[in-house]
């Protein structure tokens, strides 16, 4: 085989296997929340977190190459009320002395229907680590050059799971067990 005819069909072997980044998405703070819902003697109430990143590569069409990993600064914690959120700073929830930050970690990514996803992630908060699904919508769209992604979905997670409310704040009693974690992001992608 010629040189020349050898290059030419490995070039062409190479770009049939070779696959393009996932697009890298860009969230905006202004128009994203993360957030939550609890029980304190029984009655919901909701809290965001101001400050987090986002690091987002994400495709619809390349799902095994896709990976989202969000680190949540939980000392930026408001539930509108300043006595609750100064006491889940403390060593008995987040302990955010030793532990300021939250990841959430992507492994892999499912499609469960049109626009529907999972996320099979880890998730680490205070110093426990666990499996979690995150179950979320997507709508892609043009916006002029580029695109804009929107993304929403809830967690439900077990603080006590994660060592979140210790001593007398273990049980039930108080603060309920299961906390919602509320998602909603709209990103932008690289030109």
């Amino acid at each position: 085989m010629r040189p020349c005819l050898a290059l030419l069909m490995g070039a062409v072997l190479w770009s049939a296997n070779a696959r393009a980044e996932p697009t890298v998405w860009t969230v905006d703070p202004t128009q994203s929340r993360i957030g939550f819902q609890a029980e304190q003697l029984n009655a919901p109430f909701e809290g965001r977190f101001a400050r987090y990143v986002a690091d987002v590569a994400f495709d619809p069409d390349d799902l095994a190459a896709s990976t989202v990993r969000v680190t949540v600064d939980v000392t930026s914690l408001d539930t509108g009320n300043s006595e609750r959120d100064s006491t889940a700073q403390g060593a008995d929830w987040f302990a955010s002395a030793d532990h300021p930050k939250a990841v959430f970690e992507s492994d892999r990514f499912v499609r469960t229907g049109e626009g529907r996803y999972e996320a099979q992630a880890r998730l680490t908060l205070r110093d426990a680590t666990h499996p979690v699904v995150f179950p979320f919508s997507l709508r892609i769209e043009q916006a002029g050059t580029g695109r804009i992604a929107r993304v929403a979905g809830d967690l439900p997670i077990s603080r006590t799971a994660f060592g979140v409310g210790q001593g007398q704040w273990a049980g039930e009693g108080t603060i309920g067990d299961q906390v919602i974690i509320q998602v909603q992001l709209l990103a932008r992608s690289h030109p």
